[in-house]
């Protein structure tokens, strides 16, 4: 990880502030880990609001028998972030959820594992305010993690090592200490430079 003339880390996603809290398993600044637990949450909002207005909607259009929105509702939910680990809110906030090991796009099966935890009763007002660490129940279960589109070339959204941050290129095996696609330096052995 780089450091400032002062010898403290640089938080691997704004590369400008010292890093000095947990997200995941990194050490970043503590104005970048707001920022993306902000958007985690306004994902969130924005996607209960809609399912929400579903199931409204469900009820206007069938008042004699409502019965249906719940189900519905319920099954829109668990697999909101189906399509290519982006759900509304999170396609509008630039986060996806992604598998942790691979850092591939989650797919159905994972992303409604990770959501059925908020069909136990309280956990939706609870769960989203213990992530401070970025992760949650639902993502530990799962095997996911969120990823900040902004910064998904970069640690912990890429794989340490293996991704340079600047062009993309597969970095797993080298060890010349940089880039040999785009020639930037590879940082701390983790990621390369924007």
């Amino acid at each position: 990880m780089p450091l400032t003339a002062a010898g403290f880390r640089i938080c691997p996603l704004c590369e400008r502030r010292q890093a000095n809290v947990m997200l995941y398993r990194a050490v970043v600044c503590e104005s970048c880990r707001t920022e993306y637990i902000t958007r985690r949450l306004s994902a969130f909002a924005v996607d209960v609001l809609l399912v929400g207005l579903v199931a409204v909607a469900i009820c206007l259009l069938l008042p004699s028998n409502p019965l249906p929105a719940l189900p519905l509702s319920a099954a829109l939910f668990l697999l909101k972030d189906a399509l290519d680990g982006r759900s509304p809110g999170k396609r509008l906030f630039g986060l996806q959820v992604i598998e942790e090991p691979t850092r591939r796009p989650a797919g159905m099966w994972a992303t409604a594992i990770r959501n059925a935890i908020f069909l136990v009763p309280g956990l939706i007002l609870i769960e989203p305010l213990i992530m401070t660490t970025g992760e949650r129940l639902g993502d530990r279960i799962s095997g996911t993690m969120v990823s900040w589109r902004r910064y998904a070339r970069s640690y912990p959204f890429s794989l340490p090592g293996r991704i340079c941050g600047e062009c993309g290129y597969n970095l797993k095996g080298n060890r010349s200490g940089r880039c040999p696609e785009c020639g930037r330096e590879i940082l701390g052995g983790h990621y390369a430079t924007r």
